[in-house]
């Protein structure tokens, strides 16, 4: 598992902006003018801004069909981070902002703007590695926003993902050689246990939703790192969910960009969707 550690510099983020903000205006000798940020009014700062930042969308949720209530999502251009990721910045807007109205009747009064950072593999993570070139010729192209996934530390999703495909690499030649185990919590809540193999040979790496790393010590060379996955499966309506806990060492190779992960446990649990009405036995179906 190869890291470029491409950390976007917030630095240099608050500079590009502050340069779209500012703007430029060419006097007589040809030079450009620079407006002070304080004299500029706060709608047009934020007008300047929000422009901008748009610039670089280049898809939303839509799905080419009107969005009645909720909010939109939109995506800028995907980057390319560590050697088998995208990363992309996402902003969840409320559909009355979107459209410049007041909120209808049964929509959410005001609404927050989110905005949070996805990532997304464009390769298979235990693939061999390819040219930095092959990576940014990919993220420039990706748009499968659907499956990427939040981390809420740096690492959990990246690393999630590269454990999750050796097991689903194991497990589809039947040899899981680490320990591991298997829970099914189903809609009358006694727990079962499951097959292992069964279910990561119908996973796939991109399907994780959100990672954690629950708990870690990285004093040492190598660092030790338990981290929770939430993966989906399915359709939306009616989809199972399943938990995947995995326990592994990451060993850094100085002075190279090359870490060593080894999987060294892992804990699934499986839950089933929760059933209660026609409608979502329906949904469920469908």
């Amino acid at each position: 598992m190869r890291r470029n550690h491409l950390a976007v510099s917030m630095l240099a983020v608050v500079g590009a902006l502050t340069a779209g903000l500012i703007g430029w205006e060419i006097g007589r000798a040809g030079k450009p003018v620079v407006a002070p940020l304080d004299a500029l009014a706060t709608d047009t700062l934020g007008e300047r801004l929000m422009a901008r930042v748009g610039k670089r969308f280049v898809a939303d949720n839509r799905q080419g069909r009107p969005v009645a209530g909720g909010s939109v999502t939109f995506y800028d251009q995907p980057r390319p981070y560590d050697e088998s990721f995208c990363w992309t910045t996402a902003y969840t807007v409320p559909t009355a902002i979107v459209e410049d109205r007041a909120p209808a009747h049964g929509e959410p009064l005001g609404g927050n703007v989110e905005v949070v950072r996805l990532y997304g593999a464009w390769k298979a993570p235990t693939s061999p590695d390819q040219s930095d070139s092959a990576g940014q010729k990919a993220c420039a192209a990706y748009r499968d926003f659907q499956h990427m996934f939040r981390e809420a530390n740096p690492d959990a999703g990246t690393r999630g993902a590269y454990l999750l495909d050796t097991m689903i690499t194991r497990a589809k030649i039947g040899r899981l050689d680490f320990p591991g185990k298997c829970v099914e919590e189903p809609r009358d809540s006694r727990t079962h246990d499951c097959d292992m193999i069964a279910l990561l040979t119908r996973l796939t790496f991109n399907q994780i939703s959100y990672a954690e790393t629950k708990a870690s010590e990285n004093s040492t060379n190598p660092s030790r790192y338990t981290d929770e996955l939430t993966i989906f499966t399915g359709r939306d309506r009616g989809r199972e969910t399943v938990t995947l806990t995995v326990v592994s060492t990451q060993f850094r190779v100085m002075p190279s960009s090359n870490d060593v992960v080894e999987l060294l446990n892992a804990g699934i649990v499986l839950r089933k969707p929760q059933i209660v009405s026609v409608d979502a036995v329906v949904s469920a179906l469908d």
